[in-house]
């Protein structure tokens, strides 16, 4: 704009000397000058319509993984001689392969392709759009538009899978898991011995106990194996987190409350997360694949921050967690 603005006061001034001067070399001199900004005028953009589609080879990464974003941009307007693009994207994204600019000329209907690869740390991260600047070849009138676009991509963070995390909350769910319940029934480890009942399997009766009683059964009686609630709090102050040196411990916690979540619900328990730090951020208990997304969504979003209000674990509020869940603090402290 500022180019453009320079070459109109050059070109008004020099017509403006030469009608003073009366000298026509000086006035044949402006001639090419203002036959350049005709020009410009002339093939100047007309308005910016354009359809954008943003495709990403994967919306859930992790830290280690790339991802490739394709953009369709078709021109549903006029003929741009010179289209710049920028996708606006988070500084903390890094790009592997390709761009996120692109230049082209894109005739009215048509439709071209743009790809590039990046990568990042843990994190959400939102592609909210894209600025197009479209200009004729000389570069002289211009015009200007932001296109918003979807797109969201989730890096949750790494972690190794752990089995076998033995809980005795004090109360467990109805539903069959492997958490010892304190309760005889059907199960794998013995709990005691009880009268036979009808119904029960000829393998439940304890031979050498009924052969002292002859005059009754008696059956093995199990321990039930339930699931239970299983509440998970991650402690997100920074004035815990943060060593002398400056180094956060907060990443090690992140990826702990991953593994740690991903193998309580692999068991079957219903498993709720509390963020605790500069604010709260609550994970509703759930069960399955979908609660744990939610879960690894949530993480990705997971920050360190300080509050006054929650400067310590006091103030956590237990009352989130359904009654009697087993709660897991998992902290630096």
């Amino acid at each position: 704009m500022k180019r453009n603005v320079s070459l109109i006061f050059l070109l008004y001034a020099t017509l403006f000397i030469a009608l003073v001067s009366m000298n026509g070399e000086i006035l044949a001199l402006a001639i090419p000058l203002a036959l350049y900004l005709l020009s410009g005028l002339y093939f100047a953009p007309q308005e910016i319509n354009l359809q954008i589609e943003r495709e990403l080879s994967a919306e859930r990464i992790t830290p280690k993984q790339e991802v490739v974003v394709n953009i369709k941009i078709t021109n549903l307007g006029s003929s741009l001689e010179e289209l710049f693009l920028e996708d606006q994207i988070s500084p903390a994204l890094k790009i592997i392969k390709g761009e996120t600019s692109f230049l082209c000329t894109l005739k009215k209907g048509e439709s071209v392709l743009w790809r590039y690869t990046l990568k990042g740390p843990r994190g959400s991260f939102l592609f909210k759009g894209i600025k197009a600047t479209a200009s004729d070849h000389f570069n002289i009138a211009q015009k200007e538009k932001f296109i918003e676009t979807e797109g969201q991509l989730f890096i949750i963070p790494p972690f190794t899978r752990i089995k076998n995390i033995k809980i005795r909350p004090h109360q467990t769910r109805a539903y069959a898991g492997n958490i010892p319940a304190g309760i005889g029934g059907p199960g794998v480890e013995f709990y005691g011995l009880r009268e036979y009942q009808p119904g029960d399997s000829p393998r439940w009766v304890n031979w050498r106990a009924s052969a002292r009683h002859p005059q009754a059964l008696y059956s093995n009686e199990y321990e039930q194996e339930r699931v239970a609630d299983v509440g998970i709090i991650l402690d997100g102050r920074e004035s815990v987190n943060m060593g002398e040196s400056g180094n956060s411990l907060y990443e090690h916690s992140v990826i702990a409350t991953a593994a740690l979540s991903d193998a309580f619900i692999a068991s079957g328990n219903r498993v709720g997360l509390l963020l605790y730090g500069q604010t709260l951020r609550w994970t509703f208990p759930g069960y399955g694949h979908i609660q744990r997304e939610r879960i690894m969504q949530s993480l990705a979003r997971a920050e360190i921050g300080n509050s006054f209000v929650f400067s310590d674990l006091m103030r956590i509020p237990a009352q989130l967690f359904p009654i009697n869940s087993q709660l897991v603090l998992i902290s630096p402290l």
